[in-house]
């Protein structure tokens, strides 16, 4: 009888490690998809005979600095580096309106592919304090 109640309890243990768990990696793939939405969302227009590209207004940069914001407190330092990168490279393009910035190729596609590869913090999904 006392082992049943011993598996009971260690089942419920570990489903609650493992529910938290999820949860953590839940909320950093919600974040992470929001900054790839706000990159992909970023307009462009023609501004020269050559095809150079200059971004235009984007309202929703404020949305990665919330995004910075969350992945600090989360305590995934390094995604909110890459966060934080993205929001100044934006912020550089955004700053010189008029100004070739270069083919479109040359920095979105390196936007996109900088934040497909940011990956969350594994000790802190692995930890047992709860953190939301």
């Amino acid at each position: 009888m006392m082992d049943i109640l011993i598996n009971i309890l260690l089942s419920i243990l570990s489903g609650i490690y493992a529910g938290l768990i999820v949860a953590r990696f839940v909320k950093f793939e919600e974040i992470r998809t929001q900054v790839k939405r706000v990159v992909q969302d970023i307009d462009f227009m023609n501004e020269g005979p050559n095809g150079e590209l200059v971004m235009i207004n984007e309202p929703r940069i404020r949305d990665l600095h919330y995004c910075y914001s969350e992945l600090l407190y989360l305590k995934h330092k390094n995604s909110a580096d890459v966060v934080g990168s993205l929001i100044t490279a934006i912020s550089s393009t955004k700053i010189a309106p008029g100004q070739v910035t270069g083919d479109i190729g040359d920095f979105y596609m390196v936007w996109q592919s900088m934040v497909r590869k940011m990956v969350p913090n594994i000790r802190v999904l692995l930890s047992p304090k709860p953190r939301f």
